[in-house]
């Protein structure tokens, strides 16, 4: 389904480590740049918002990071690109997933930066 990379970055005498996913599937390069760039944003927050829908206390609603904008419904989630129209970026596609397995990806990529920051 995915790959997970450690990439070293360097500055000088700088070093940090970060994490970088790759889907197998190219469609689904959107779910990656959410992964990286949004779902760490205010200590995972975007979980509780997800949480809130699966378990029924609204029926649908919205989350907006850096990168991506979500509309979740407690069936799917579909996740669409902030940088369509930014001149100078490549836009990648909307794409909708299972809102439940948006979630285990969600809570997997978080505790896979959790153990990169540990070490």
């Amino acid at each position: 389904m995915y790959d997970i990379k450690e990439i070293l970055l360097k500055n000088n005498t700088h070093e940090k480590k970060r994490l970088v996913i790759t889907f197998y599937d190219e469609a689904m390069a959107i779910v990656g740049e959410f992964l990286m760039t949004d779902a760490p944003l205010m200590d995972g927050e975007v979980t509780r918002v997800i949480e809130t829908v699966l378990q029924g206390e609204l029926a649908e609603t919205t989350f907006t990071g850096q990168r991506c904008h979500l509309k979740i419904t407690d069936t799917e989630t579909t996740i669409e690109d902030l940088y369509e129209d930014i001149a100078g970026m490549i836009p990648l596609n909307a794409y909708t997933i299972p809102t439940e397995t948006l979630l285990e990806l969600t809570y997997m990529w978080l505790g896979r930066l959790l153990s990169l920051n540990n070490e």
